[in-house]
Order: structure tokens, then sequence, then C-alpha cells
């Protein structure tokens, strides 16, 4: 029986060399249920799936690799998600959470092949305890309503830098946003991990700045008060199994898929009492290589409507109880404010991101997901 129990998933076009060490830590704290799922794409190499099942074989873990005729085979029975995930897109991802979540998988961490463990942690440790147990913690709260993660992550020069997904108009604000910390009880849904060396920051900052994160400055995670925000990624994050059905990665708005996503779940988590948290367990980031160039172009929108995105998002009128639920409202809500938009590239772009959670919300129903 899988119920219950906790799920790593990622996608790769490689031989995804860093789960050996996640399994070997989760072997070594007593994690040995946990279940890893990586889902393969086109280019994916052979090797990639004999190197899951030895890693399997040596824990003696469940580490299912899911070839491209496995996908195709399992997503028979999602016709719409099957045509709104295309291969050869790091959107795979979605179909590795997804099976995590029909199996009963009650925590999905989703990880990046590139991000590899830090030792002295116990990583899936680390990312359930909030979300199993609901304890008290510090909670930060802005003056702003934004709140900059990474200024709790010491860069080599001592230079500050905004995580990816991070307003424009949010940035270097003068004054500073005042930030106070409370403590608090919410239950907790998702555990976004921040990043060493290579931090996740947009392309601009790459092309313009050598950024590299030496350690993380706070003894404990933090959560964001309801209403403060910031982004978080899908690189080295857990999320609780009743958000899923309000989580989902769009191909269709460049590298603003989990961005978007993630922002879409705080709207939801602040009208639900739910809380985000961000802190350990840290990995470490070796970039699969990357042109930043190319990387700008698919952050270019993003990078300018973003806090148009959130406005909207902000001001979204939700009833609903359940992520499900709230999810369609959202992107009602979001189809009638894109008809006024003026810039074209962004309307599409936010009509292209509803498609594809319209497909997940179809998804869901043939689930029977409330």
């Amino acid at each position: 029986a899988t119920m219950g129990r906790t799920a790593i998933v990622t996608t790769t076009i490689y031989v995804p060399k860093a789960i050996h060490a996640y399994m070997k830590n989760a072997k070594e704290n007593g994690h040995s249920d946990a279940i890893f799922i990586v889902a393969g794409d086109k280019k994916t190499p052979p090797e990639a799936k004999q190197f899951c099942d030895a890693c399997a074989e040596e824990f003696k873990m469940k580490c299912q690799y899911l070839t491209v005729d496995d996908q195709i085979n399992w997503l028979q029975d999602f016709p719409e998600l099957a045509s709104a995930i295309p291969w050869n897109s790091i959107q795979r991802r979605n179909i590795a959470i997804l099976l995590a979540y029909q199996i009963g998988c009650e925590i999905i961490i989703t990880i990046d092949d590139d991000n590899y463990f830090v030792e002295g942690q116990d990583f899936i440790g680390e990312h359930i305890r909030h979300i199993k147990d609901q304890i008290p913690h510090t909670s930060l709260v802005s003056n702003t309503g934004w709140l900059n993660v990474c200024e709790y992550l010491e860069d080599k020069r001592k230079f500050e830098f905004y995580p990816r997904g991070y307003p424009m108009n949010q940035r270097w604000r003068s004054p500073k946003p005042i930030h106070r910390a409370v403590q608090q009880n919410r239950k907790v849904v998702v555990n976004a991990g921040l990043w060493l060396d290579d931090p996740d920051v947009d392309a601009i900052t790459r092309l313009c700045n050598d950024i590299s994160a030496e350690r993380y400055l706070r003894e404990d995670s933090f959560s964001l008060s309801r209403k403060t925000w910031c982004p978080f990624n899908s690189q080295n994050t857990a999320i609780s199994r009743e958000v899923i059905p309000g989580y989902c990665l769009s191909p269709n708005v460049g590298r603003y898929d989990d961005i978007w996503a993630g922002y879409v779940v705080m709207a939801i988590a602040d009208k639900l009492d739910h809380a985000i948290m961000f802190g350990f367990p840290l990995v470490k980031q070796e970039r699969n290589p990357h042109n930043y160039f190319n990387d700008h172009q698919a952050e270019r929108i993003g990078l300018e409507f973003t806090e148009t995105f959130c406005e909207w998002l902000r001001e979204a009128p939700l009833k609903g109880t359940t992520y499900l639920a709230c999810l369609g409202e959202i992107v009602a809500w979001l189809q009638q404010k894109a008809e006024g938009a003026s810039n074209e590239q962004f309307k599409d772009q936010v009509f292209g991101f509803c498609l594809t959670q319209e497909a997940w919300i179809k998804t869901m129903e043939r689930m029977n997901v409330v």
C-alpha cells in the first residue's frame, strides 16, 4: 500500500545521478517507505532507467522510472492532460506528481535533477515535519505584502538578490520593506527548501552578476504570514496532497511555469488560512548547461507582467473550500481579467496558462477528486 507515503519526484533528460544521495539519506533517516518517481522524456538516455533500477536495488526502496511508453499508456486515462503537456519539456514533472497523487502519497517533494543533497540534514524529515504536524513556527509579515526570502541567503560578495519570479516593481524598494516576526500555528501545506551555490535567480540577474549563495543565515525555517508573498519554485519543494489538485505547471508560460503555479497556490492558501514555509532543507544547485539569453526570452513576459498577474490573483473573489474548487474560480477570474489586457503576449500567456489548468481540472475530475 502506498497510501500516506512521501514521494520524491523529478523529470530529467540526463542520468539522474543526484537521486542516489537523496535515496541514501532517506534510508539512513528511517524514510525507507518513500517512493521515488522519475518522469523520463524523449531525449532521456536509456541509462537513466538502469540507474534508477540500480538505486532501488541498492537501497531496497521503490524508484519508479517512467519511460515514454509508460507515460503514453498511463495517460490514456487522462487524454486532456496528455495533449496539454508536450514532450521535450520540463513539465513532464506534472506526470510524476500526478502518479504520486494517484497512488495516494500524502506529501510530494519535487526536486530538480541538478540539485544535489547537502550533507548533515534529514532531507525528507526537514521537508515534511511542518506539513505532517501542526507545530508553532516563526511567521514573517511584511508591510508591503512582499518579502524577499533570498535576504536570508548570503552571497559570496554580500550582494542582495531576488528569487526568480519576484515582481520587478517590488525589487530594490526604498524605503526597504519592514519585516516583523510573529509566532503562528497555521496549517503548513508547502515547504520550499532554499538553495546554496547557484540559487534560483532569473536570467537577467545571472547575466549581470555572478551570484553564489554561501550560507543560509537563519537557524530555522519560517512561514510567510497571510497576504505576505514571495514566489516558490519546484526544484526543492514539498507539497501537501491537499494542494496538488490546485498545482499544475503550464508549458505555455516559459520559465514561469512553477512561479505562476506557486502564486495560484499562495492565493488559495491565503483564502483557506494555510501557510507556505521557506528554509530547510537546503540543496546545492550545480546547474545543467543553460543559455541565459534563451532563458531570458522564456522569462521576458513573466518578468514584466507578473506584478499584474499577482494583483489579479490577490483580488480574486474565492468562495471555494478546496484547492480544486478555488483553482476553477481562479481560471475563470484570470480569463475575465486577461480579456482587457493591452499586451497581446501577456494575454496569450494567461490564456495559455488557463488552458493547462483546465486540462488539470478535467484530469482531477476523472480521478473523482472534489
